[in-house]
């Protein structure tokens, strides 16, 4: 991926330096959707040999996705009750809030 290789040589450096890195890599599958990947690498050397390294990564794109829209919902509901001055609401079965502004009632 030609946007992210300038990027490359400071993660080899940090690895070198580091033995240990991990983190969060964004990429673009061939549809144009983004994935996102918390990842783990660790450098591993052997008197004689090469160094080489061990990554691991785990796809959590859902978990960002999801996390994102909590956030939006949140920063709304905050919006509502700090805007109305009396805020009813009610949790469903399914954890869902509804909320009312209370215009209205006295």
């Amino acid at each position: 991926m030609p946007a992210v290789r300038p990027f490359f040589g400071a993660y080899l450096e940090r690895i070198r330096q580091e033995k240990i890195v991990s983190g969060l890599l964004r990429g673009m599958t061939k549809d144009g959707s983004e994935r996102v990947w918390a990842y783990r690498n660790v450098r591993f050397e052997e008197a004689g040999k090469p160094a080489y390294v061990l990554g691991h990564a785990v796809d959590i794109t859902e978990r960002v996705r999801a996390e994102e829209a909590l956030r939006e919902t949140e920063a709304r509901l905050r919006t509502v009750i700090a805007n109305s001055p009396i805020v009813l609401f009610a949790l469903d079965g399914e954890g869902v809030f509804t909320l009312s502004e209370g215009k209205g009632l006295e």
